[in-house]
């Protein structure tokens, strides 16, 4: 328990960049088909 508490942290930053890389290439796709 005490190993995945130090982990959460690891996993929060992960899925937010995943996040993060996901919209960017919504919006990256979106520009390239409004050209």
């Amino acid at each position: 328990m005490y190993h995945f508490n130090n982990n959460l942290p690891v996993v929060s930053l992960f899925c937010t960049m995943m996040f993060t890389l996901r919209r960017t290439f919504h919006l990256l796709l979106k520009a390239s088909s409004s050209r």
